[in-house]
Order: structure tokens, then sequence, then C-alpha cells
């Protein structure tokens, strides 16, 4: 049996009492490819923001396999989000959860 790496129960998000998703459901299992298509506003980006953390949806669950958005879900913003004034290494920096030593920072970017 597949194991499911994304299951998304009954999800609803709005915005200022405008509704973007409600009762949204999906199962993602291990080795599938899933595109989430649809006009612009419909509420792609939101859900995808929901999903790795970066929004908070008022009702339904977001559950992964064992513990896998802390294991290295990510997400790529459609603009770039790059601070102009720091390298490479120090944008990437900006993704660690806690702050790591100088060493094991460096040992981490570099891979």
């Amino acid at each position: 049996m597949i194991e499911s790496v994304l299951e998304i129960k009954n999800l609803a998000k709005s915005f200022d009492e405008v509704g973007v998703f409600s009762g949204l459901n999906l199962r993602l299992d291990g080795n599938e490819i899933v595109a989430i298509l649809g006009p612009s506003g419909c509420g792609k980006s939101t859900l995808l923001r929901c999903i790795v953390g970066l929004e908070e949806a008022e009702r339904g669950e977001i559950r992964f396999a064992s513990k896998r958005r802390e294991e290295g879900v990510g997400y790529l913003f459609q603009q770039p989000i790059l601070y102009p004034h720091l390298n490479v290494a120090a944008n990437i920096a900006l993704g660690f959860k806690a702050k790591p030593s100088k060493k094991e920072r460096q040992r981490t970017i570099a891979r």
C-alpha cells in the first residue's frame, strides 16, 4: 500500500470575510505528481502557503506523513524574494528555523 504523504481535510480560508476556499479535500500519495490549476485569484497560492505553514486556515486539517513539513517541504515563490544587500549564502540562511553555528550554516549552504 502506498503511503499518503499529504492529506488535507475540509480546509477553509478567507480574507476579510471573502472566502477563498471552503471544504477543500486533497490526498497526495507517494511518487505522485499533482498540478494545481485555476484562474488567477482562485486560491492556488493561498493553498500552497497553507500547506507550507505561511498562512493559517480557519478550519480543517493538513497532515503530513511523519514530519515531512519539518523535514523539507519547500515553497518557491512566484516572484524572487531575495534581499539585494545580502549575498547568496546570507539569503539562504534566512530560511533556517534555528540559528545554527557558523560552521554548520556554511556546511548546509554548501550542499
